[in-house]
């Protein structure tokens, strides 16, 4: 939460779901800050789903390489 600074056109939010090595990644189709967003892998026919080690979750603003302290809160992990 928190929207970036000027310069800021839009904003990326990216997930990424690792079993080992291998690595599937979805993002969210529209995010925007200060609100609750969904990011989502479709992993059903992931042959690697069975077996999850790890799950990324990263966003970015873009337009901008100012610094800025986004935050994010994540909630309902899970599985659709």
């Amino acid at each position: 939460y928190g929207a970036a600074g000027l310069g800021i056109s839009d904003y990326e939010a990216i997930v990424r779901v690792w079993s080992g090595d291998q690595m599937i990644e979805g993002q969210a189709s529209d995010y925007r800050p200060n609100r609750w967003n969904l990011l989502s892998a479709d992993v059903s026919d992931w042959e690697h789903r069975s077996s999850i080690t790890k799950i990324e979750v990263s966003f970015r603003g873009l337009g901008s390489s100012d610094d800025w302290g986004g935050r994010f809160q994540i909630d309902k992990m899970g599985w659709l």
